[in-house]
């Protein structure tokens, strides 16, 4: 833009005081005299009616500095993300290099009977978490033992309905969550290590199945898994989540003939899922209401129809650490059981169990819920203990008796 000066005195004080199309007008902050200029340079063009040049570059560039600020607040978030990518698949790759599949004996199994298939639904594991309450106590250890439960009571139902063929339906918050200060301090490892920990107890699960049954393994993300700050519903969001980390990462080291990984790339939160000839749909279940859970789950099959034009003939979810099975869906509890977030402020009295059932090929589903509460007796599938918990306020917590 060219220089602006007062054609009377000179002085190149001025105050702008309006535009009448290419014409803008102006008065000299010296004598008070008014000049006009034509429209140069578009950088002039949003002045604020009485404002001097001087304060508007000081707005300018405060406008200026703000766009740069967020700018880099964003690029910093980003750079935060890819190098905690990098670190934790160093990590991953560190801690799996050298970890043979020990005892896996792979057995060719003949799916003789079609007419009935086994569900199992993993949900709500929440491994991280540490509960040490008088009606419940949980660990990795305690975690551990409740899985190899779920296995010998699945396998026993499930031979003696003659199935060869089972859905392993997860359904999110296979891990705990660290965004509160709560979970922060009470989680008995960062995520990371508890993630890594996990897969090593699921292994041992899905590789004792396979013994048995063919498996075919489907997965739907959680709320409390995801690694962003911030709940969103974008596809990257959504992949950004401890849940499908850990699938398909036990896809990549169990998928075979006997364990079929199916990962819908569609679609992170809902899964229909043909089993014989009904349809299942899993979700996580954080957008199912509690208190009206028959008419939400109505309005949801509504929803497919209308979206998918599949009818579902069954819904599994999660979510409410409560067991609760109908005629047209069942919803699971947790591994961890009731803490202190339930049962105080939930009002939520509820104990540690999975949901397991059957389907045959007359569109029969039958589910039960298998209670877990009490794994004492048995053994836990072994893992390597990486616990790095938080000890800012408890010293004593690095060395926690493992029960």
């Amino acid at each position: 833009m060219a220089e602006l000066f007062c054609k009377d005195c000179g002085s190149k004080l001025w105050i702008h005081q309006r535009r009448d199309g290419e014409i803008v007008r102006y008065k000299c902050s010296s004598c008070g005299s008014t000049f006009s200029a034509s429209v140069v340079d578009e950088v002039y063009e949003d002045f604020v009616e009485g404002e001097g040049e001087v304060e508007y570059l000081e707005r300018k560039v405060l406008d200026l500095q703000t766009q740069n600020r967020l700018l880099r607040r964003s690029d910093k978030s980003d750079y935060k993300y890819v190098n905690f990518s990098e670190n934790y698949m160093k990590h991953m790759l560190e801690a799996f290099k050298d970890q043979p599949l020990v005892g896996y004996k792979k057995i060719k199994h003949v799916e003789e009977n079609r007419e009935v298939e086994g569900i199992i639904q993993l949900s709500d594991l929440h491994f991280g978490e540490y509960i040490d309450e008088e009606y419940n106590y949980f660990d990795f250890i305690v975690g551990s033992k409740r899985i190899r439960k779920l296995y010998e009571k699945s396998v026993k139902y499930f031979k003696s309905e003659g199935i060869k063929v089972v859905h392993v339906f997860c359904t999110g918050d296979f891990i705990n969550s660290d965004r509160r200060l709560d979970e922060y301090t009470t989680n008995m490892a960062s995520r990371a290590n508890a993630h890594l920990m996990t897969i090593e107890i699921l292994k041992g699960f899905f590789q004792d199945l396979s013994q048995d049954f063919i498996l075919h393994v489907y997965c739907v993300v959680g709320n409390e898994s995801r690694i962003d700050q911030e709940p969103s519903l974008s596809d990257w969001s959504l992949s950004n989540n401890y849940d499908l980390i850990l699938f398909r990462a036990l896809s990549m080291l169990l998928n075979s003939d006997q364990i079929i990984f199916h990962d819908n790339e569609k679609n992170y939160i809902q899964q229909h899922v043909k089993v014989l000839n009904s349809i299942i749909s899993i979700s996580h279940g954080e957008y199912v209401a509690g208190n009206d859970i028959e008419k939400t789950t109505t309005t949801a099959v509504g929803s497919v129809v209308l979206s998918t034009g599949l009818v579902p003939d069954y819904q599994l979810f999660g979510h409410r650490h409560s067991c609760r099975i109908a005629e047209f869906y069942a919803r699971s509890s947790s591994l961890c059981g009731a803490n202190r977030y339930s049962y105080e402020k939930l009002k939520l009295a509820s104990r540690a169990s999975q949901n397991i059932g059957i389907v045959t090929s007359k569109k029969e589903i039958e589910m039960k819920r298998v209670d877990l509460h009490n794994a004492d007796d048995y053994t836990p599938y072994p893992f390597r203990e990486l616990y790095n918990c938080y000890y800012g306020t408890s010293t004593v917590r690095k060395h926690l008796p493992m029960r």
